[in-house]
Parts: C-alpha cells; sequence; structure tokens
C-alpha cells in the first residue's frame, strides 16, 4: 500500500455525499430517510444491548468501592465534580477529564439537591448512551475497513462483551464516553471525514486524554500525505487546550506524579512473585475470548495484508502505559480496542473457514 492509493469507497450504510446524475431531490431525501432510519435502528439496538451492562455495575459498585480506588480513586473524584460542579480538591488528572463529570452536574441540578444515589443513576444513564455510541461508531468503523454489514455488527458485540466494558460499564466513571470518542476518532480517520474528527478529537481530550491514543491510526492507515497531515492537524486543537487547561488555566500539583520511581514500583508490583498473577489474570480477561481470535487474526493478517500491516501497534503501545503511569491495567490495556477488534474479526474469519479478505479497505 502506498500513499498514492486511491481513497476507499464508501459504506453502502452511508447517505450519498451528493445526488447522482439525474437523481431527483426527492431520491435523495429518501437515501437520507433510509440510512438515518436504518442507523438509528442501530444505535437503539446498542442502546438495549448496554442497558443490563450498566444496570449489573450500577448495582454492583459504589462510589467509594475499592475497585476504583475508595474514595481518593476516580469515581469519587467525578463524583465530587459532579455535585459541585467545579475543580476544588480534585486531584490530576480527573480533574481534567471535565466533559462526563460537567454533564452529570446539569443534569443533577435540574431537579432538587443531588445526592450520592442520583450522581450513581446519572452516571449510569450518561455510560449507556456513550457504550451504545462506542458501539455504533465501532459497528460503522469497521465498515469503513471493508467488512461486511454482519461482522460490523459483531465486531460491536464482541466489544460490549469484553471485561472492561462488562465490569466497569455502570460505574462512575469516563470509560463508557472515552471509549465512544476514541473510536468515533477512528471512524472518522478511516472515513477521512476531518471536520468529524475535529470535534472528537477536541472533545474527547477533555473526556479523558487517552483520545490522544488515536494519533497511531493516523500513521498506520496509510493515506496520501495531505489527507494524513489534515488528520493529525485535527488532533492540535485539543491537544493544546489540554495543555492550556492542565498547566495554565488549572495547574495542580496534588494527585499522581509519573516519574521514575512510580514507574519502577509499578514494574515490581506487576511482575513481583504475588503481583504476577494478578497481571496474567487481567491479562486474560482485557480481551477475552477475542484475546484468542485477535491472535489468529495476527497470523492471518500477516499472510492476507486485509488490513494495514502495523495496526498491531496499537496493541503493545496500549500495554506498555500502565507500567508507565501506574494505572489500572486492564483498563487501558483496552484502549487497544480499534486494533484488536479489527484483527479478532479476521481471525474469526479464520475459525469459520473463512478466507476472503475485507472488501473495500482503507488504503
Amino acid at each position: 500500500m502506498t500513499d498514492t492509493e486511491a481513497r476507499p469507497r464508501p459504506s453502502p450504510d452511508e447517505p450519498p455525499a451528493r445526488p447522482q446524475r439525474g437523481a431527483t431531490g426527492t431520491t435523495r431525501r429518501h437515501a437520507v430517510l433510509r440510512w438515518c432510519r436504518h442507523q438509528g435502528l442501530l444505535l437503539l439496538t446498542f442502546l438495549l444491548a448496554a442497558a443490563p451492562i450498566v444496570y449489573v455495575g450500577f448495582r454492583e459498585f459504589d462510589i467509594d468501592d475499592p475497585a476504583t480506588g475508595g474514595d481518593d480513586g476516580d469515581s469519587a473524584a467525578y463524583a465530587r465534580m459532579a455535585l459541585t460542579g467545579d475543580l476544588d480538591g480534585i486531584e490530576k488528572p480527573f480533574r481534567y477529564r471535565v466533559v462526563v463529570p460537567f454533564l452529570a452536574h446539569v443534569w443533577l441540578h435540574l431537579g432538587e439537591r443531588p445526592e450520592a444515589g442520583d450522581v450513581q443513576a446519572t452516571f449510569a444513564v450518561l455510560n449507556m448512551i456513550g457504550l451504545a455510541l462506542a458501539a455504533w461508531a465501532m459497528c460503522n468503523f469497521l465498515r469503513r475497513f471493508g467488512f461486511s454489514a454482519q461482522e460490523g455488527f459483531t465486531g460491536a458485540l464482541l466489544f460490549l462483551a469484553t471485561w472492561p466494558v462488562l465490569r466497569f460499564g455502570g460505574v462512575v466513571l469516563t470509560d463508557a464516553w472515552s471509549h465512544a470518542v476514541l473510536a468515533g476518532a477512528a471512524y472518522a480517520i478511516v472515513a477521512r471525514k476531518h471536520r468529524l474528527l475535529l470535534v472528537v478529537a477536541t472533545v474527547g481530550m477533555f473526556v479523558r486524554e487517552t483520545t490522544v491514543i488515536a494519533v497511531l491510526l493516523v500513521l498506520v492507515v496509510a493515506a496520501p500525505r495531505a489527507t494524513r497531515l489534515r488528520q493529525l492537524a485535527c488532533f492540535v486543537p485539543g491537544v493544546l487546550g489540554y495543555l492550556l487547561f492542565r498547566f495554565v488555566l488549572a495547574p495542580t500539583t496534588d494527585g499522581y506524579a509519573y516519574n521514575l520511581d512510580r514507574m519502577e514500583r509499578q514494574l515490581v508490583d506487576v511482575s513481583s512473585a504475588s503481583g504476577l498473577p494478578s497481571t496474567l489474570r487481567e491479562l486474560a480477561l482485557t480481551f477475552g475470548a477475542t484475546g484468542l481470535l485477535l491472535v489468529v487474526g495476527l497470523v492471518r493478517n500477516r499472510r492476507l495484508g486485509a488490513l494495514p500491516r502495523n495496526l498491531y501497534w496499537l496493541i503493545p503501545v496500549a500495554f506498555v502505559i500502565p507500567f508507565l503511569i501506574a494505572s489500572n491495567l486492564a483498563r487501558v490495556w483496552f484502549l487497544a480496542f480499534p486494533a484488536a477488534i479489527p484483527l479478532a474479526l479476521l481471525g474469526l474469519r479464520a475459525v469459520l473457514g473463512e478466507e476472503r479478505a475485507p472488501a473495500d479497505r482503507p488504503t
């Protein structure tokens, strides 16, 4: 694949970009309405699929649950932001992930004085929407990668069936929406929708700074140089805005300090005799059955070249991050899902005895 290869043909599920020659305004309008109906039903399906996932997390976890850091962890910080609407006393990096907590804050203060239970319920609703949008974007992302409609739907269900989604999907966290913006950015990159990428990347940096991982997709999905530069430029406003917010407008020394001592302690903890079993368990749980299919897909892709050959680089990058920032292993490893799930679908084809490569793949 080279930079001069043609732009991938649009998915049949997308509305036509412009009326075809001889098409009437009525024809165009009917095509758009048909697309909206199909995509709306698909999104509703994912919303219903996300509902039981969120309900389980909502019922199982308290805001101060040790699984999310206890009184000083993620959930407690986001809950305080949602209740108070300000950043006083909120540690880094949580204080800079403002989008979801402040959406919750606006919703909570439409009614009477909110309580802790109201915060959990509000986040549950927001998480359900976020997971549905993530699965919907994932489905369309896979379609643009050349997978069939059935395979795109299967990939979205594989996303919803993974351990980090099932375990933390209904908790007072920003994970669901960070998955949504990452999947949305992945779709915009492969579909070469630059305005959408600009909006998603900019807002996404304030959902969770891990949105910047999508830059790797720009680098591994082959495209003309001008297209790649435009896509990289789409990340600049969000990254600069985040840096301005973090280091100029609302700086703090309270919270996580990413230094060599902390990294060393994390490496010792996860590789020690007591920590290694837990690390291996997290590794097995991160993608579950998708992980096995991923390995098969990696082998198949080396032979078929059905997907960008460097796509797998998102996986080792995501796997290194929690050792550098001393974070939850599975939740950060899962950020590789825009690479893991397409490769897993290739593995699924092999398991089912299908050898064909995706049609209309991006180049």
